[in-house]
């Protein structure tokens, strides 16, 4: 407690909110950044960032005297309430801890931190609870969740983030959500180094807190990765104070040698860069009681998803008025405007537009592709849109995608802005058109997809036209949930049952995926490509877990090569079969089911061509061919190679590329 009477009162806010301590995001003790345990006495509008575990900024608080009246207010009332919100000091923001907080508390000290600092800088962290979800989604907040790390990258920063002293050195990994602090045997070892009254006032904190539970049970300090009885012991029963510097030495060694015995030598050497060494000690930081962890508000995000939307500042309603969050007023906040996607703005817009008996929305951007063939140009913008409707049970769950060639981007190749006007639009056109040609073969698409659009200013290249008014086409559709071909679990495809039905399955996918040449053209530089199982082919599953079809979520690249003889691309299509061939129980039976399916398909599409073809070749009338690639040209094209192809030969020349039938790759 001595460490704790060694701060004053911070200055009072225009809140009222009193620090006790250092103040937050700036340094710390010895000019560290501020880190580890803060607390916050909501009644007495006191925030404590000294230093210490939580428990001894609690008592601090409980022996405080409430803070003097606002001027011609009330007076304080020393019987007031001691609610203590529990968070974590981060370099960059003050995290509101929900495993140790319940979700009115948590509302609580979220509204008083606001009022004092920036929103951006104050997170959600821990257990996301029913009741807390509902209640962030319906303020448009879920941006200011904590998302888990998840690349190496991101793991390593988080690992040294967590770094955090109690009141001497930063020696201890912190997780927040249980509120333990690991002591590793690098990081004991290293105590040696200290001069040496630091080294026992540090290892008397040691012996203070070590295995002393916290108001959860579990540990404030604990030795890492394995409890050691022994050292545990010896740490905690050895006077530090009273020994010469030697003794210091002797005991410490001794007590080091004992928790390096206990840890496995991958892990006795802290560096991030150790694979055993990072992944060990983030599951050690990130746990969570019950390990309760939602990373989307929409548990019906697939897999491929996983880190990759960016939820965005967005609209919260109020009764009748809708809001967008403060964030969008504050243009001299460079950070708070970073945060913000003006996009994202505009999409809430069309949806309140469109609907009357709006409770929500959240809004999230795809951070990278999430199919495994990313273009290169154009724009590839790609939202995700949560929202409520007060007449409806079920959340809506939207997928946005920007086209695209739009009228900004052909500005950009230096065209007139009526004639980019006219372009944008055929190039919607031409997606739609795409779109009903797959579908008129064969192809399982979403049921609906609808054409919307938003205004912009352009600000390219296109010196003459800067600042000019402009709109940006989009596609929107249902969220389908199912898991991607190529993201299914290697061990699905040892169930035998499991494998023959997608082979089926995909046998059939693929003989469509062929007859509209869904290959991407190639160039100087890169061969065409055929986009078949790279993320776009989703897996949809009955109540039982079994297969039951395959729906292509995006058919970009479709009518992309409409004149090629069909037998040319097939070993692409063998290869999605042979790379799976060491997966599954019978190879060969696999394979076969894959190439039966594929001729059924071919042949039945084929069949129902030459039954109505004169419904085939009329579907895109007037619009007539103009023998330099507009649609109707390639769908005349794609409709003659469909009917001259003999489906045996291709099934045949198919077979000649499967490895588990005697094919060569």
């Amino acid at each position: 407690m001595d460490s704790l009477r060694g701060w004053s009162h911070g200055r009072a806010f225009m809140d009222s909110l009193k620090v006790v301590g250092p103040p937050p995001f700036g340094p710390g003790p010895a000019g560290r950044p501020l880190t580890g345990a803060a607390t916050l006495w909501i009644e007495g509008n006191v925030l404590v960032t000294t230093p210490t575990i939580h428990a001894l900024q609690v008592d601090l608080l409980s022996g405080m005297e409430p803070p003097a009246p606002a001027e011609g207010g009330a007076g304080a009332d020393a019987n007031a309430p001691r609610t203590c919100a529990l968070l974590h000091l981060a370099p960059d923001h003050i995290g509101i801890l929900l495993p140790r907080n319940d979700l009115a508390v948590s509302e609580r000290a979220d509204t008083l931190l606001q009022a004092r600092f920036p929103k951006y800088r104050i997170r959600f962290v821990g257990v996301r609870s029913p009741g807390f979800l509902d209640f962030i989604k319906r303020r448009g907040d879920f941006w200011r969740v904590a998302p888990t790390p998840s690349t190496v990258a991101e793991r390593r920063r988080f690992i040294q983030a967590a770094l955090a002293p109690i009141a001497c050195e930063p020696i201890f990994y912190y997780n927040p959500n249980t509120g333990t602090r690991f002591l590793t045997v690098d990081k004991l070892a290293g105590l040696s180094a200290l001069a040496p009254r630091q080294r026992v006032l540090q290892l008397e904190e040691i012996r203070t807190f070590l295995g002393r539970p916290n108001a959860q049970g579990a540990p404030e300090i604990a030795l890492w990765p394995h409890p050691c009885p022994a050292a545990e012991r010896s740490l905690r029963t050895t006077e530090w104070g009273t020994l010469e510097a030697a003794g210091v030495e002797a005991a410490l060694a001794g007590i080091v040698a004992l928790h390096r015995a206990a840890a496995p030598v991958e892990l006795q050497t802290d560096d991030a860069q150790i694979e055993p060494w990072r992944n060990a000690m983030f599951h050690s930081l990130s746990e969570e009681p019950c390990e309760a962890c939602i990373e989307h508000p929409n548990t019906v995000l697939g897999p491929e998803f996983y880190r990759q939307v960016e939820w965005v500042p967005g609209v919260h309603f109020d009764g009748d008025e809708w809001v967008f969050d403060p964030l969008f007023d504050q243009a001299d906040d460079a950070e708070a405007q970073r945060r913000c996607d003006w996009v994202a703005r505009a999409l809430v817009a069309n949806v309140v537009r469109e609907y009357a008996d709006l409770d929500y929305i959240n809004v999230g951007r795809i951070i990278s592709p999430i199919s495994g063939h990313p273009d290169k140009h154009g724009r590839r913008d790609v939202f995700l849109m949560e929202f409520k409707r007060l007449s409806v049970d079920r959340e809506i769950l939207k997928v946005v995608r920007f086209h695209k060639w739009g009228i900004r981007e052909h500005l950009n190749e230096g065209l007139e802005l009526l004639e980019a006007i006219m372009r944008s639009q055929e190039y919607a056109d031409y997606i739609f058109n795409r779109r009903l040609g797959c579908r008129q073969l064969g192809m399982n698409l979403p049921d609906q997809v609808t054409l919307h659009h938003i205004p912009d200013e352009y600000r390219g290249s296109n010196r003459r036209f800067v600042g000019s008014p402009i709109w940006a086409n989009y596609s929107e559709r249902d969220f389908i949930p199912g898991m991607a071909t190529n993201r299914i679990p290697d061990g699905k495809y040892s169930e035998k049952l499991y494998a023959l039905q997608f082979a089926a399955l995909f046998g059939h996918a693929a003989a469509i995926n062929l007859i509209v040449g869904r290959v991407r053209a190639g160039t100087a530089d890169e061969p065409a490509e055929v986009i078949f199982d790279q993320g776009d082919e989703l897996v949809l599953h009955d109540q039982e877990g079994e297969p039951s079809s395959i729906l292509v979520c995006d058919h970009s690249h479709s009518f992309g090569d409409y004149k090629s003889p069909l037998g040319v691309h097939l070993r692409d299509y063998a290869r999605a079969v042979n790379h799976r061939a060491h997966l599954v129980p019978d190879p060969i039976a696999f394979a076969e089911e894959f190439l039966l399916a594929f001729r059924r398909a071919f042949r039945s599409t084929q069949e129902k061509y030459r039954r109505v073809i004169r419904a085939f070749d009329n579907l895109f009338l007037p619009q007539v061919p103009d023998h330099k690639g507009n649609f109707a040209d390639r769908w005349q094209h794609v409709l003659r190679r469909l009917n001259s192809t003999s489906s045996d030969r291709l099934a045949d020349q198919l077979r000649s590329h499967l490895v588990p039938l005697g094919g060569n790759p």
